[in-house]
């Protein structure tokens, strides 16, 4: 879907010019995207990490407050935490896409510098460092389970393929970021990282063939954080293929179109022979 063009047609039905309308048409179709994002980034998570026997493995927000929320305060945790034994994946889904000027090679290096900030819009990075304290001092409350000792935890922010791209620069400026607001700066944490939907696609394959998901990201995180994740997973001669899933949804849809299409014909085939 064109989202720049539809954002835009529906800002000005509203009457806006540049300006998005608070309460407008535009607002409540973003607002739709986030939503769309956000749930088919938990479906592909819950592939990835499925339960084992009676123990689930994936944790949303909604799980995570209703066991540390108090009459007092609501904990701030990011959307999904992950339970891999040793290493607690913690992910953030940000459903931003690159502006118009960044796309078009015109913005300069503060307008970038907005886009990183963007990203971690919402004080993410905090949330992540809240929800890493909350997993290590109350993990039972969440799991039942205490945390296996020497876990290391892999924050990540998770955005659409055509979001922010992840590379050496990118890598260093959010460490100086997170260094300068003292963010993130334990040694129980990898390095936060900027990860891409379709990436987790490619994880979900490896998964598919046996790999262990929750090692691959940490080895990520810990070996090479500066690279995009294909680029890491391609150096390790990973198959950078779509996952079964994927494969499997989309063979049923061409059957089904094919089907419907085959039934047309003869349906208007047999309704001339009839008239004839």
């Amino acid at each position: 879907m064109p989202e720049f063009d539809l954002a835009d047609h529906l800002r000005k039905i509203d009457g806006g010019t540049n300006q998005r309308i608070t309460g407008g048409r535009e607002e409540a179709f973003r607002s739709c995207l986030n939503s769309q994002f956000e749930y088919s980034f938990g479906e592909l998570l819950r592939r990835i990490f499925p339960a084992k026997g009676h123990f689930k493995r994936v944790y949303s927000e909604s799980d995570m407050w209703h066991a540390w929320k108090t009459k007092k305060s609501t904990p701030k945790v990011c959307d999904w935490v992950v339970d891999c034994g040793d290493v607690w994946i913690c992910l953030d889904a940000n459903n931003r896409r690159l502006s118009h000027r960044v796309v078009g090679g015109s913005a300069d290096v503060s307008e970038l510098d907005k886009e990183l900030a963007a990203v971690l819009a919402g004080n993410k990075a905090q949330q992540m460092a809240s929800t890493i304290r909350h997993l290590t001092e109350s993990l039972p409350q969440l799991t039942g389970r205490n945390l296996v000792p020497g876990t290391r935890f892999v924050p990540l922010i998770v955005t659409p393929d055509d979001g922010l791209p992840w590379n050496p620069a990118v890598h260093r400026r959010v460490q100086e970021v997170l260094a300068a607001n003292g963010t993130l700066q334990t040694r129980r944490a990898t390095a936060l990282g900027v990860i891409f939907l379709h990436d987790l696609g490619l994880v979900e394959h490896a998964a598919d063939n046996g790999r262990d998901a929750g090692s691959l990201l940490a080895a990520w995180r810990s070996q090479q954080p500066e690279v995009a994740l294909q680029h890491f997973m391609h150096g390790r001669n990973e198959e950078l293929h779509r996952p079964q899933w994927v494969t499997d949804t989309f063979s049923a849809l061409v059957d089904e179109l094919v089907e419907q299409q085959t039934s047309y014909v003869d349906n208007g085939t047999t309704s001339q022979a009839t008239a004839d």
